[in-house]
């Protein structure tokens, strides 16, 4: 087992992204998918209990992949999380767009989204919580710290912020522990 102590965000995420092509909502390698902790947004705090994450290939080089990762109150449903990715091959921005509109329109969890590219770098993260649905950088603010530690097709660890962080109109603590399988989104 490797276990990691990062401090750099971008470090972590490209850990995060060679450990886990994607983790799942239900259950796979070594058990199902668990989270633990709290983000706060906007002075509203909600439990994070579930974590779901995704990888699809990248179009120039189908070998890499770029991994999206939800942690959420409630579990995000399979089917219809797929209903909404109609493209073939799926690529993050489907991923973290379904999530965008069960969020937005059917309320179905509140939660906390971030895409890694091949190379480690996040993509893009987003807060969906109540009227909150936005892109953000999480990332990028500097606050942002991880113990992760990767095995046999799984990624699990402690994301946290070290302070608040005021972005798109909101303020966001976040406190998570996660421990996902490994699952890719392939085309159709």
């Amino acid at each position: 087992m490797r276990q990691h102590l990062i401090r750099n965000p971008l470090l972590l995420f490209a850990i995060g992204a060679a450990a886990a092509s994607a983790a799942s909502c239900g259950e796979g390698a070594g058990g199902p998918a668990t989270a633990n902790g709290s983000a706060t947004v906007n002075g509203t705090r909600i439990t994070l209990a579930h974590v779901a994450a995704y990888s699809t290939p990248a179009i120039d080089d189908p070998t890499k992949k770029f991994v999206s990762i939800l942690v959420s109150d409630k579990p995000v449903g399979e089917e219809a999380f797929r209903k909404n990715i109609t493209a073939n091959p799926p690529m993050p921005l489907h991923v973290t767009g379904s999530w965008y509109m069960l969020h937005r329109y059917d309320k179905a969890f509140e939660g906390i989204y971030f895409t890694l590219a091949p190379d480690g770098q996040i993509s893009n993260d987003g807060i969906l919580v109540g009227d909150v649905d936005a892109a953000f950088s999480l990332a990028r603010s500097g606050a942002l710290s991880a113990d992760l530690k990767q095995d046999g097709g799984r990624v699990r660890g402690q994301i946290k912020t070290t302070r608040d962080v005021q972005n798109s109109g909101a303020t966001v603590a976040l406190d998570v522990t996660f421990d996902a399988p490994v699952v890719a989104l392939t085309k159709k």
